[in-house]
């Protein structure tokens, strides 16, 4: 295979000192499927945004067919052949798949004062044509799955007629059967000498897609070789020093209850504790209720939500011990089955009872107070403050507690020493406490608030897709997190389109399809991803 693009010693620091990436050198193969492995904050990000325009490097030279290659925007990259679908899409929800594709290369009529929409459709059926990717040119994005929203990603970068594509965790919304489905389109991508960037925390996805593996270690190429050559646990040693830790097995097997029960009494001794949200009455009320097997909530008939994301009649009680989880492909009623659980959105019809109490007037803010706690699947918009510190994030909740004020003012070195054990504790790699939050990578920012609510130990703890796009070790401290939340005694709703993870954890599988549950699954080690993917697609009930 003939060389398309290669890093030569490619470094990247910031202004505050961080180094991303050093001396760094791979190359990237004609007509070939790379994956890029490695731990969150190893530069797997950095590195692509420095290959799609988006970040200029500090040292070393990209090449392109050998000639020296100056990338200063996407639309430089774009023009010369490199698209990139990101891992939050970028899609105008209001416009039809045919604008969305015309954006920047619109076919106009009336001397340039009109969009030709007939012409931008045609162009969007020729593309899906050529490519194997089915799309409808005039559906409106907001009405898509996430699984067709991905398809029209991919076209939209193929729309510019590219020689390599970049694919951050492609995979991570999609079932096991729409997963297959899209490594098939790949596949095909590559028969037309389509170049792939492939990046992923799963190796078994990498080991079914990719010619070729380039790991990061601390923003360096460990190593680069053909996957042939290369077995899953040397991956994982590559990218972490170590083998990589396995997740709980299905059955949550006592030793790992156990570790992660102390780990999570630790993590909770060394930050903010239960108290954090929790007022002490209220503490003693929740916890007097949750022997082990009793009802914590109660959802009765609740309708919440409008369209085609909400729920109708859902019923559903979550006890003392106990991790549910949650499956559905996108839209199938989970926002407002989290938004109506927390308190964010008002019902319209049905109960919500904590014991024997109704808290459905209850708003966020109080439901916090009453030992609720809530991992948001969009970090950022959700979850933090991204302009604020590290400190000022991981104890969000916390500026009331004795132990942090001195009268009106926080006891400032209390509350850094706090937040620092927390930070360790979840190996959230920073240069300071003091850094704004939007500093980190992705990964490192899922582990802080992670840690922020875990570490409040919460009697009830929804959290959704709580590993997305981190690295199998924080993915396995996070897993222990959540099985130590159950065996003491709270109660976890857990929310994934990472089936495995559902499976290695859940007690019971609840389905959701159309706003209903169509189907529970009790723990079986005989279910299997593709059992669940279909009653998730409404082919089994």
């Amino acid at each position: 295979m003939s060389a398309l693009i290669q890093f030569d010693r490619i470094g990247k620091t910031y202004a505050n000192g961080s180094r991303a990436l050093d001396d760094v050198s791979f190359t990237l193969h004609r007509g070939a499927i790379h994956a890029i492995c490695g731990e969150n904050g190893a530069g797997k990000s950095t590195l692509m945004k420095i290959l799609f325009g988006l970040e200029q490097p500090s040292t070393g030279t990209l090449r392109l067919r050998g000639a020296e290659l100056t990338l200063d925007s996407p639309r430089t990259a774009a023009a010369l052949g490199i698209g990139m679908v990101h891992q939050h899409f970028s899609l105008i929800a209001a416009l039809t798949v045919a604008e969305n594709l015309a954006l920047g290369q619109e076919p106009t009529t009336l001397g340039g004062l009109r969009l030709d929409r007939a012409a931008a459709a045609e162009r969007v059926r020729e593309l899906a044509q050529r490519y194997q990717l089915a799309v409808e040119p005039d559906a409106l994005v907001a009405s898509l799955s996430l699984a067709m929203r991905q398809k029209v990603e991919i076209l939209k970068a193929l729309s510019h007629e590219i020689e390599l594509l970049i694919l951050d965790e492609p995979t991570a919304v999609l079932t096991p059967q729409e997963t297959a489905e899209l490594f098939a389109q790949l596949r095909v991508l590559r028969q037309h000498g389509l170049t792939i960037v492939f990046i992923s925390h799963k190796l078994r996805e990498v080991r079914a897609l990719a010619d070729r593996v380039i790991v990061l270690r601390a923003g360096r190429v460990s190593s680069d070789t053909a996957l042939a050559d290369v077995s899953d646990a040397d991956i994982a040693r590559l990218a972490m020093g170590a083998a990589a830790p396995e997740r709980p097995a299905a059955a949550r097997a006592a030793a790992a209850l156990a570790s992660a029960t102390t780990a999570a009494a630790a993590l909770a001794s060394a930050t903010i504790a239960a108290a954090a949200t929790t007022s002490a009455s209220a503490s003693a009320t929740t916890a007097a209720a949750a022997t082990p097997g009793a009802a914590l909530v109660t959802l009765e008939r609740l309708c919440c939500g409008h369209g085609a994301g909400r729920i109708d009649a859902l019923s559903l009680t979550l006890h003392a011990g106990e991790i549910v989880g949650v499956a559905g492909v996108d839209g199938s009623g989970q926002a407002a089955l989290v938004a109506a659980l927390m308190g964010r959105w008002p019902l319209r019809a049905g109960r919500v009872l904590l014991g024997q109490r109704d808290i459905s007037a209850l708003g966020a803010g109080a439901r916090r107070r009453l030992g609720f706690g809530h991992l948001p699947a969009d970090r950022l918009r959700d979850g933090s403050a991204p302009a604020l510190s590290l400190v000022d994030n991981a104890m969000a909740g916390a500026h009331r507690l004795l132990r942090f004020c001195r009268g009106p003012w926080l006891r400032r070195a209390a509350w850094e020493a706090a937040s620092a054990a927390m930070l360790d504790a979840y190996d959230v790699r920073r240069l300071s406490l003091h850094q704004p939050l939007s500093s980190l990578s992705g990964g490192n920012a899922q582990k802080l608030i992670a840690a922020r609510e875990l570490g409040a130990r919460p009697q009830v703890l929804v959290a959704e897709e709580p590993t997305r796009g981190i690295d199998a070790r924080a993915a396995a401290l996070l897993h222990a997190g959540l099985a130590g939340r159950a065996a003491d005694g709270g109660a976890v709703l857990l929310l994934s389109s990472d089936l495995d993870e559902l499976l290695a954890l859940s007690d019971r599988i609840i389905v959701l399809h159309g706003g209903r549950i169509v189907a529970t699954f009790d723990r079986d080690p005989l279910l299997t991803p593709a059992r669940l993917g279909a009653a998730m697609l409404g082919l089994a009930a």
